[in-house]
């Protein structure tokens, strides 16, 4: 061997024998997709259409005179056919936006302030609904059913005043299949076959707007001054479409927003229920049990409650990603007592609305309750150290998103911009 080839032969065992420069790793993640994101605008605007055929109607219903006096009314249709860029379509919509505002006490929309002094009760659909509903249940003045707890609990025959869902998916025409009669808070962001299926049975539905992220580009246009203005896609969406209302956006399930909407409407005592942000299990996974194997599914299927009816965490099509940890909820940190320490499961998406539920009733003190055998009532006595160690929400940068609590701190992202209909029609 030429001397070249040792020294090259010496030099490789030296890098093979150093140890590995301390770089630190990358954090864990998880990137959550929502089959539908693609087709939130799509929705928002499906829906709109069906408000218009309400808020028309009502208008018909107040003063018939001022509805004729729309005619000829194109209708949202054509401002969607013209990709919103047709001036006298967007001027006909602005004007009977203008004529419903002035006109209709009944917008169909959730109203801010309209619940002041009352007590709401929010019902998630996890196992502790089964164990608070009997309780607490009777002492509101209303009682909103999140997705498929408005089916328990008329099924289990609980008073119900409304049901509340933000869920695009299909699975919530499965849910609300035999549509309680209550009225329906719907996101404006929900799957218009589901609206069409309430309106269908005679349901009476009230509109709120919750931030979904669309991608869009930002809306422009010059004022009357010329000064250019602008806002973001889905907040221009939501003004252009429907009346003015709130925007929710906490946590990422629809009881972290219902929450949103109850502070929005002013009610003075807000609990929830059934937001258990895990799972029962009746034994922990298997050791070894591989992801995506028969063990796996038979586990999950099997050992897993997850809702009120006793689904499991795998009903309704539901993500099959699942974390689990021992935890001791009497420490600050994360240190096991003997004995003390319990096995929780959930996951990523309720892991992270855990959290907020936790910061939001911390911060609204005692408004907010959350009541029942919850991961929420598990963190209670933990510290800020332990709690940043939860999954969380992160920013294009990869940044945690700071939890800001509607109504604390002077706090008022839920108002989508306010609009001026003769500002806008003068300057389109």
């Amino acid at each position: 061997m030429g001397k070249a080839a040792r020294l090259k032969r010496e030099r490789n065992k030296v890098k093979e024998s150093s140890p590995a420069p301390l770089t630190p790793a990358p954090a864990p993640s998880i990137r959550l997709m929502n089959p539908h994101t693609q087709h939130f605008g799509a929705f928002t605007v499906g829906n709109a259409l069906r408000w218009e055929t309400q808020a028309h109607n009502e208008l018909i219903r107040v003063d018939r005179e001022a509805a004729e006096s729309l005619e000829p009314y194109w209708g949202l249709m054509a401002l969607i056919q013209s990709g919103f860029a047709d001036k006298p379509a967007m001027h006909a919509w602005q004007r009977f936006r203008a004529l419903v505002d002035e006109k209709c006490t009944e917008k169909f929309v959730a109203v801010p302030d309209s619940k002041k002094g009352q007590h709401v009760v929010i019902c998630g659909a996890g196992p502790s609904l089964v164990e608070e509903a009997a309780e607490w249940v009777p002492q509101a003045d209303e009682v909103w059913g999140c997705n498929s707890a408005l089916t328990w609990l008329v099924n289990n025959g609980h008073r119900v005043t409304h049901g509340c869902t933000v869920d695009q998916t299909a699975e919530m025409l499965n849910e609300w299949e035999t549509a309680p009669d209550v009225e329906y808070l719907l996101a404006t962001t929900v799957h218009p076959h589901l609206t069409d299926h309430l309106l269908k049975q005679g349901r009476r539905v009230r509109w709120f707007n919750n931030f979904v992220g669309m991608k869009n580009k930002p809306v422009a246009w010059p004022d009357e001054n010329g000064v250019n203005v602008g806002v973001a896609y889905e907040d221009w969406l939501y003004w252009t479409l429907f009346p003015n209302t709130v925007r929710c956006g906490s946590g990422l399930n629809t009881v972290t927003r219902a929450i949103d909407l109850a502070l929005c409407l002013g009610f003075d005592k807000i609990t929830v229920l059934g937001a258990d942000c895990a799972m029962r299990v009746t034994s922990r996974p298997p050791a070894g049990m591989v992801a995506g194997s028969a063990e796996e599914s038979r586990w999950l299927s099997e050992a897993t409650i997850m809702h009120a009816d006793g689904g499991s965490a795998i009903a309704s099509n539901q993500s099959r990603i699942v974390l689990g940890a021992e935890l001791d909820s009497g420490t600050e940190d994360g240190t096991i007592r003997p004995g003390r320490g319990r096995w929780w499961a959930s996951k990523i998406d309720l892991l992270i609305s855990a959290r907020w539920l936790l910061v939001m009733e911390r911060a609204l003190k005692g408004r907010l309750n959350i009541v029942g055998d919850t991961y929420v009532n598990a963190l209670r006595n933990k510290n800020v150290e332990f709690l940043n160690r939860l999954p969380s929400l992160v920013d294009e940068d990869d940044n945690p998103v700071e939890i800001s609590v509607m109504g604390c701190d002077g706090d008022d992202s839920y108002r989508v911009p306010h609009v001026d209909y003769e500002s806008t029609r003068r300057s389109a």
